[in-house]
């Protein structure tokens, strides 16, 4: 059995060196500590600032013994109540990023679409830079998910959905038309569908994984996600 502390980045010197010194002081407490990325979607130079105290944080631990592996702490986003983080990396006036679109046409203010370019690139610099540390495992957090996105059911539907979907069946759907095949009509739009948005999703995370082992061939990779559903 392997112990894991879960630790955010964000703590003081003085709470580190003492969470260390605790951890020293009774042997087999702990055999790795598991930092955190930042939660929201700042812009790059935070990341990197960030980033910077976790190496330094990540080392102290090494040298002591202790493993480091890392959570990302979102990728596709949680929610509406990320509003009250620093999301100025992709939420500003004029942002070009993808954001994801229910059945009924509703937009996710705060989480986006796993197809959408701008959005990607914006992830794996990020991520780029987290893997950086070496952890030994990184584990990506549950919002990386293709439903339960409020106030997305189930996503996506954006216009570039669409026009991709239709790319790949040869179809000429509009969302509304789409939407309306899937609940009442042949089955296999559904099937369909559901496989386009499975790919998507698995092309997302193969680029994830991808650009993590280039920067850290020996990191493993984890989901903390236990409740995927058919859907998914």
């Amino acid at each position: 059995m392997e112990l894991i502390h879960r630790l955010g980045g964000d703590c003081s010197d003085e709470y580190i060196d003492s969470y260390l010194k605790l951890i020293l002081n009774n042997p087999g407490s702990c055999d790795t500590v598991w930092l955190a990325s930042l939660y929201g979607f700042p812009q790059m130079q935070t990341h990197r600032k960030y980033v910077d105290r976790l190496g330094k944080i990540a080392e102290k631990f090494r040298q002591n013994g202790i493993n480091v592996s890392l959570q990302i702490s979102n990728t596709i986003g949680h929610g509406e109540y990320m509003s009250c983080m620093d999301c100025s990396g992709l939420i500003y006036e004029g942002s070009p990023v993808e954001k994801m679109v229910g059945a009924n046409g509703k937009k996710a203010e705060y989480c986006f679409c796993w197809n959408g370019k701008y959005f990607r690139e914006y992830i794996l610099k990020m991520i780029e830079l987290y893997a950086a540390i070496k952890p030994d495992c990184i584990w990506i957090d549950d919002d990386f998910r293709l439903n339960n996105h409020y106030p997305v059911d189930f996503g996506c539907f954006c216009e570039n959905c669409i026009q991709k979907f239709n790319e790949i069946y040869k179809s000429s759907f509009s969302r509304e038309a789409l939407v309306e095949e899937i609940l009442h009509g042949d089955i296999k739009w559904r099937k369909r569908n559901i496989e386009f948005q499975r790919s998507g999703i698995k092309s997302l995370i193969s680029d994830i994984a991808r650009i993590i082992h280039t920067v850290s061939p020996d990191t493993e990779m984890g989901y903390q996600y236990c409740a995927n559903g058919s859907y998914s």
